[in-house]
């Protein structure tokens, strides 16, 4: 008879017998010597897992036991975020973060300048019924940093005796909805999360960062069950106190469009904070930025950082704008290998998002705006009178001494054609603002119409467009420093005029989402064509009183003569004499051909744009055929001179 195979792995002969449980009853089994020690391995490891498992029930029941003694015996109030507290929540732990934990552990930064506030919502949390205080505030004021300084004062006991080892956990909704692949998971994930809390109704405040979220949140589709719904019983009944944090917009869109989750929040408005307490709260904080970035801040950076952050940064707010200025030029200048952070790296990032040139920033711009003249002379000829009109404008708004509302200033210029109304307003966009780009010029020939209003603000809802922004106010939104000149302002239908009413009075227009657009560090001129001589009185026909009114000064521009006519040639022959340099002909112009092409131009009813075609004409197009035939080579100086019939003569001069 045949060895005998193993009942286990039924491969290997069997050397031995063991007996083992099969169908719920002892059987005595033969087995090869690898499945024997297989089995024997198991036992020791069971034998010696469940004698670990009796040592630490031992010891873990000494140690809670020991714990629970400490706590009764003990007057000072436990650390609201310790073990044995965070055991009491499990599944809140795991979709949370414990604020008064990091608190702590020093991983939150000091909250300065909030007490008012701070001391509004520890009221509110102490009241018997309806203590859930919600934060409404623009984006970027500091409401999630108020609730940090709540958390901070609960960490070191500064806080009434009802709040007392409170723990603060911000609990994210994402991560409750996150995984959750079928119905009634995201249901069951909420509710373990609300026993857990009506289990510790003395021990957590629950802070909900963008409370709207819970709108709709971890709703299926055509069900109206949802965490905000979830939520309403147990902030009635007082189960669990809660603190929220959202905007304006948002809260007015899905908390006040829900009655019954209104009131059992009590609002707390965080308006934004002034330049002199956003400087505070920087000088508190600026021992945390020098640490992180090994660098040193000097008192004049901050102050920097807040003027700065404050004047050219429109679409933002304090403090975290200047926040957010100083962190990345801390950056900056760290990754240079230097050592201090001085306004002028401030300048540069503020240079970087916005677009401003750093001279347009350095504390030279007092002596550029004495000469504001000068600068836009050398753009504009023979308008004396409208340039220095702009310029004491210009000067008395950066002075400080012209009321804040309104746009830097409101102008309109009138005139015959070609006299240099659309020059002077890109002239005054390059010295105010750094370059011709900061121009934004919309042609009012195009707006004719009375439908035409909604291109420059926004289409209105259910008609076409409605989700695109406007032309004007998207322009202004991405580029508020800036010059915005409404040309040719009288061919505008009276609707579009209407618009020009509200932005010249309050600097600010209103698109078709309902976002304001701040025209305050825009200056806004319009253009009217009026002939010479022509009596101003006759404006009243074009434009309605109520505009007119509203402007800071109406500019009347004068036809040019012959003498202006001629610096202006000058000034337009430039471009060709820079693209022929650049091909390696130095040309001249002599005066005589100056004259002659002046003498041409010499029609006041043409102005001077009829001068671009005469230099076309008569100088460009015969210099590039003269070149295409070999005549003038690289290297060659040409003279342009005039005969005496007025014909323009093209000869070498070398």
């Amino acid at each position: 008879m045949g060895e005998s195979l193993c009942e286990s792995c039924g491969k290997q002969p069997a050397s031995g017998r063991d007996a083992g449980w099969r169908g719920g009853r002892i059987v005595v089994q033969a087995l090869c010597a690898g499945c024997m020690a297989a089995r024997m391995r198991g036992r020791l490891i069971g034998a010696g897992g469940a004698a670990l498992a009796v040592l630490a029930a031992g010891l873990g029941a000494a140690v809670l036991s020991e714990r629970k003694a400490q706590d009764v015996g003990s007057a000072k109030p436990q650390r609201a975020a310790g073990l044995f507290a965070r055991s009491k929540t499990p599944t809140l732990d795991s979709f949370s973060r414990d604020l008064t934990q990091l608190s702590l552990e020093g991983k939150i930064d000091p909250v300065i300048g909030r007490e008012l506030e701070i001391e509004r919502v520890v009221r509110i949390l102490a009241r018997r019924t309806k203590n859930n205080p919600v934060l409404i505030g623009e984006a970027g004021v500091g409401k999630t940093a108020i609730v940090e300084g709540l958390a901070l004062r609960i960490a070191s006991a500064d806080v009434p005796r009802s709040l007392l080892g409170r723990r603060i956990v911000a609990i994210s909704f994402a991560g409750v909805v996150a995984g959750t692949k079928y119905r009634g998971e995201f249901e069951s994930r909420l509710n373990r999360v609300l026993e857990e809390l009506r289990r510790t109704p003395e021990d957590v405040i629950l802070f909900i960062d963008e409370l709207h979220t819970i709108v709709g949140a971890g709703s299926a589709e055509g069900s109206t069950v949802d965490a905000a719904n979830m939520l309403k019983p147990a902030l009635a009944r007082g189960d669990i106190r809660c603190i929220g944090a959202t905007t304006f917009d948002e809260y007015r869109r899905h908390i006040e469009s829900d009655a019954a989750l209104e009131r059992r929040f009590q609002p707390i408005v965080i308006e934004e904070p002034t330049p002199e307490q956003t400087l505070d709260m920087m000088s508190g904080l600026r021992s945390r930025y020098e640490s992180h970035h090994g660098v040193r801040i000097p008192d004049e950076t901050l102050s920097a950082a807040v003027e700065l952050s404050a004047r050219y940064i429109a679409d933002r707010r304090l403090p975290d704008k200047a926040f957010d200025l100083l962190d990345e030029a801390c950056a900056m200048v760290a990754l240079a290998g230097q050592s201090t952070v001085d306004r002028a790296a401030v300048a540069k990032i503020v240079s970087g998002w916005t677009g401003i040139p750093l001279d347009t920033l350095a504390e030279a711009e007092a002596q550029k705006l004495l000469h504001f003249e000068e600068l836009l002379r050398q753009r504009v000829i023979g308008q004396d009178s409208a340039v220095s009109a702009v310029a004491d404008c210009v000067r008395r708004t950066r002075a400080g001494l012209k009321e804040h509302r309104g746009p830097l200033g409101g102008l309109l210029f009138v005139g015959p054609s070609g006299v240099g109304k659309t020059e002077l307003a890109r002239a005054t966009a390059a010295a105010l603002f750094g370059s011709d780009d900061a121009l934004l010029r919309f042609d009012m020939s195009e707006f004719s119409q009375p439908h035409s209003a909604a291109r420059l603000v926004g289409a209105p809802p259910g008609y076409v467009g409605y989700e695109r922004a406007g032309e004007l106010t998207e322009a202004v939104r991405r580029r508020p420093y800036s010059v915005v000149l409404f040309d040719e302002a009288d061919k505008a239908d009276s609707s579009v005029v209407s618009l020009f009413l509200q932005l010249l009075d309050d600097g600010r227009l209103t698109d078709a989402q309902s976002r304001q657009v701040d025209f305050r560090n825009a200056l806004v001129i319009l253009t009217a064509h009026a002939d010479e001589g022509e009596d101003l009185a006759t404006l009243g026909a074009i434009f309605p009183s109520e505009l007119l009114n509203r402007l800071d000064d109406v500019i009347v521009f004068r036809a040019l003569d012959g003498r202006q006519l001629r610096a202006v040639t000058e000034l337009l022959a430039r471009p060709l004499i820079m693209a022929a340099a650049e091909q390696g002909i130095a040309l001249r112009l002599c005066d005589a051909a100056l004259d002659a092409i002046a003498a041409e131009a010499d029609d006041p009813r043409q102005g001077a744009r009829i001068l671009r075609r005469i230099i076309e004409r008569r100088l460009r197009s015969p210099l590039a055929k003269a070149m295409l035939a070999g005549e003038f080579v690289k290297g060659q100086a040409v003279e342009v001179d005039a005969a005496a019939d007025g014909a323009l003569v093209f000869r070498s001069a070398s």
